[in-house]
């Protein structure tokens, strides 16, 4: 199942990250921010990083659209403001490893709705709530 994540900034432009397509004009700079935390994860002592160290995408990595929509988001927001991300699929354990880092690290708290759950991710933890309806619409 090809998967899309999408992160709206503050003025109502559409950031959208499918599985097959890595366009979003700031590309290059989501992809450096993503290998610095992974690099700061790793010398923490977490050991499943080695697929966020690669620059190029791969489409087996399917979380990968997940992991870049709340990478741009923080990038593009304030300190403390809540990161929300819509996900088509459903959130993988490496994504959520990467949503629990941020949020501890830089003390943000994450929203994240995939197909059943909302996960809340604040101050390294995750709790999680299932949505209504299985449309994201």
């Amino acid at each position: 199942m090809q998967g899309n994540s999408v992160w709206v900034d503050g003025m109502g432009n559409v950031h959208s990250f499918p599985t097959e397509n890595r366009s979003d004009a700031q590309s290059i700079e989501i992809c450096l921010k993503l290998k610095a935390i992974a690099i700061e994860m790793s010398q923490q002592g977490f050991s499943q990083t080695t697929h966020l160290m690669s620059p190029n995408f791969s489409d087996e990595m399917q979380c990968r659209h997940n992991e870049l929509a709340i990478v741009c988001a923080l990038i593009n927001t304030n300190k403390g403001e809540t990161i929300h991300v819509l996900n088509s699929t459903y959130i993988s354990s490496h994504c959520h490893l990467l949503a629990s880092f941020i949020s501890k690290t830089a003390e943000r708290k994450i929203m994240v709705r995939d197909l059943k759950y909302l996960h809340v991710f604040e101050e390294g933890k995750c709790s999680r709530r299932p949505v209504v309806s299985n449309s994201l619409d």
